[in-house]
Formats: C-alpha cells, structure tokens, sequence
C-alpha cells in the first residue's frame, strides 16, 4: 500500500498538480490543523483542531474558517495557479482571546494559500495546506498592532 501512495504521489495524483493556468484541485477540501497567531511583541498563541475548507473552481479558490478560534469564520477569495493562491480582502473576525490580553479581533487584510507534499518518517506522501493571514489587532494605549495568522493542516 506504501508504495502505491509513494507512486500515486510520484505521478501527483490527487496532490497539489494542476492544469496549467488553474489552481490544484487537490487543494479543495476540508483541512484540519494548528493555526499559529503572532502579534508584534507577543509570544506567539496556538489553535490546535482548527478548520479551515476550500472550494476550487479554476483560477479561484474559495478559503473560509480563516479567523483562529472562530469556528468557519472568515472567507476570502483567492485567485492564483497550481499550488498557491493569494487573496486580498478586509475580514473582520470575531474577537477572541489571544495569550493573557482580552480578546481581540484581527482585521486580515491579504494572505496567501498554498499546498505542498512532503515524505513523513513513514516514506509517505503527506499533503499539507498552509495559510499565511495578514493584518492587525487593535493595540493597547491605542492604534494598531501587526498580526500574522498561519495555519497548517492535513486534509480529512
């Protein structure tokens, strides 16, 4: 079985390939993992069981469940081809609880999405998605503060 896995990879059956100018329909899915909040200043807070679900339909991919903590919260529309696409769009999420401050809400303004296949310790092809969200949180004593979301899943 490892070795039919290994070749189907090999020959990037249902695993991050594409036609030329389309996003890999692989990437569409549900995709559970760990998604990683940095705020400027902050040790980094976790997410563990995060979900986040991406449709394709060519050049675009819908990316939803971006907001960490808020289950299914936060869609973006991304365009872009084989294994990543990029996104652009203000996305409010809900505010909560990052580290020991009050709960927050991130503003995303881009990010980018994109899959990869990798061998684990097993000799099998894992698919991974990762999402990289940009944008800010309100600051304390006022303005704002940069936040960089990451999430990375496996799909289910």
């Amino acid at each position: 079985m490892r070795k039919l896995l290994s070749l189907l990879g090999l020959l990037g059956v249902g695993a991050c390939s594409s036609s030329p100018g389309t996003i890999d329909p692989g990437m569409a899915g549900t995709w559970v993992g760990t998604s990683t909040v940095a705020i400027a200043g902050q040790a980094p807070t976790t997410f563990t069981g995060q979900q986040v679900v991406v449709s394709v339909d060519g050049g675009t991919a819908q990316v939803s469940g971006l907001c960490p903590g808020a289950s299914g919260a936060g869609t973006a529309t991304a365009t872009g081809v084989e294994d990543t696409a990029t996104w652009s769009a203000a996305i409010a999420c809900p505010a909560v609880s990052i580290g020991t401050s009050p709960p927050v809400a991130i503003s995303y303004t881009a990010g980018t999405t994109s899959c990869a296949m990798a061998m684990n310790s097993m000799m099998m092809d894992v698919v991974t998605l990762t999402n990289v969200s940009n944008g800010t949180v309100p600051a304390a004593g006022g303005g704002t503060s940069q936040v960089v979301v990451t999430f990375t899943g496996t799909k289910q």
